[in-house]
């Protein structure tokens, strides 16, 4: 019996020391991440290499950050996972998600990020969180934070994230490596309700958090290829073990065609997520159905864009320039449509009136080259046109009733000619996505003026589209079935009242 508890309490002073340390990161984790940004940003800039490699009494700010960064790397040396750093983090992302102060968490990693041994070991170990762990709270806090990562960008104007910046393509590289797991999420995080999709709140962070890593592929490279395959080097020849540092180089898989150049490099990883980009294209179709029908018919033409496209490119992967040309159709592309296939975005309505703009003028400009060029000889003008059209619907369908009426109110005139003009398309999608804006701008979705119909804006285009009814075509069918829509409707409504 005796012997049984000297054993036990044996165990119990062996994982003191542990225990111990755990409670120390937690403490000095909760310190700075309730540490104001500006004065961690100060203590930050007042530290040094020699402080660095001080050892640590804790008590000020900058002992707190040099115990930090003593403990990460140190944990990094001996392969040891860092959940006692990230976890912290994580949940202060989350907490912080809508409020206008925080950023202690972007501060904190942008730091750790300047040391590239360091930066190797956070990132890795922050794909490990979400592959791991089966908390829905920390799953949601990860999406939350690492979208802030990949969109670092949109903070510059606060603080300054050279660390994040610096190291961002291998970042995308590591972060690519958790798009499976985040696919599964998407895909089993569906509620049903009255027959319809709905995605739950983790669902929704974790689709946005997909879209914005496979949209950041879409830019041109800051950091070389060169970079990438030195980090590796830098962190071995800082003591890395090496079983640490075999385990960095499985898990981080850089890209192997340098030769190409950076955009077309971050082109072919983007391409390897394809299968991943059309699952998440139809559970956002599935949820769309319901309550953003516009939307959902941009998200149905991108759907099926994205799978020609593989159909297409799917047995020439041994032909360098044709996939070439498909890797780089794919980011040009998706560096659009990944930004209007958004849930949740902050920004939109900032850039929206500028978009309308954009897409509405390609469109123009090339229905007047075409013309020129004697109709719809060049495939790819009717490709592009195809293009802003799926742009205009995704657009539009993201703006709420009043936004979307005070938009087609100020755009009416040039909207209206250009989609009539897009009707006498032979491309079907060109033609069934013109006339799905157009039934949006007529049949409003917001009733709550008591009348859901435009008869000012029909009015003035019914001469225009009983012109097309001339001919028998698949523009007439769609014409048709949108006169007399609008005739059932207005009738309805004319004998409610």
């Amino acid at each position: 019996m005796e012997v049984e508890e000297e054993r036990r309490l044996l165990w119990k002073s062996e994982l003191q020391p542990e225990s111990m340390l755990s409670v120390t990161v937690g403490r000095a984790m909760s310190t700075l991440l309730a540490a104001r940004c500006r004065k961690l940003r100060d203590s930050i800039s007042g530290l040094s290499l020699e402080t660095l490699k001080k050892p640590s009494s804790l008590g000020s700010l900058e002992e707190q950050l040099v115990f930090l960064h003593t403990y990460v790397k140190d944990a990094a040396e001996k392969d040891e996972k860092l959940d006692d750093v990230l976890i912290p983090i994580i949940q202060h992302s989350l907490a912080n998600k809508d409020l206008k102060r925080g950023g202690q968490d972007l501060v904190l990693i942008n730091w750790l990020f300047q040391d590239e041994f360091v930066f190797q070991a956070v990132a890795k170990n922050t794909v490990d969180v979400i592959k791991a762990k089966d908390d829905r709270f920390i799953c949601l806090g990860w999406c939350v934070l690492v979208r802030s990562l990949v969109e670092y960008e949109n903070f510059m104007d606060q603080y300054l994230l050279y660390g994040i910046r610096d190291n961002y393509q291998p970042l995308l590289d590591i972060l690519c490596l958790c798009l499976p797991h985040l696919s599964k999420i998407v895909t089993a995080g569906s509620v049903l309700r009255d027959g319809f999709e709905l995605p739950t709140r983790l669902s929704v962070s974790a689709a946005d958090c997909i879209l914005a890593i496979s949209k950041a592929l879409t830019k041109k490279a800051k950091v070389s290829s060169t970079k990438s395959q030195l980090l590796t080097m830098n962190a071995s020849s800082q003591s890395m073990t090496p079983q640490s540092t075999d385990t960095a180089v499985k898990k981080v898989k850089l890209p192997s065609k340098s030769s190409e150049g950076s955009m077309t490099e971050m082109s072919y990883l983007l391409w390897d997520q394809m299968d991943i980009l059309i699952l998440l294209l139809q559970k956002l179709l599935a949820w769309s159905r319901k309550s953003r029908v516009l939307h959902a018919k941009g998200v149905e033409l991108v759907l099926k864009w994205m799978q020609e496209i593989k159909q297409r490119y799917r047995d020439i992967r041994n032909e360098a320039d044709a996939l070439k040309s498909g890797t780089l159709l794919l980011s040009s592309c998706w560096k659009h449509f990944g930004g209007l296939l958004y849930l949740e975005d902050h920004n939109f309505y900032q850039k929206c009136d500028e978009l309308l703009e954009q897409y509405s003028s390609g469109i123009q400009y090339y229905m007047e080259n075409q013309a020129e060029d004697h109709g719809e000889k060049t495939t790819s003008g009717l490709e592009t046109r195809k293009f802003f059209i799926t742009c205009l619907c995704l657009l539009l369908g993201r703006l709420d009733g009043k936004r979307f009426e005070s938009s087609m109110s100020e755009h009416w005139v040039k909207i209206s000619r250009i989609l009539i003009s897009q009707l006498h398309c032979t491309d079907e999608d060109v033609v069934s996505g013109a006339v799905c804006i157009l039934k949006a701008a007529i049949f409003k979705n917001d009733c709550s003026s008591g009348n859901a119909l435009d008869n000012k804006q029909m009015n003035m285009m019914f001469p225009q589209l009983l012109n097309l009814l001339d001919e028998r075509d698949s523009t007439a069918k769609a014409i048709v079935m949108l006169i007399a829509e609008y005739c059932s409707m207005y009738f309805f409504y004319s004998v409610s009242i």
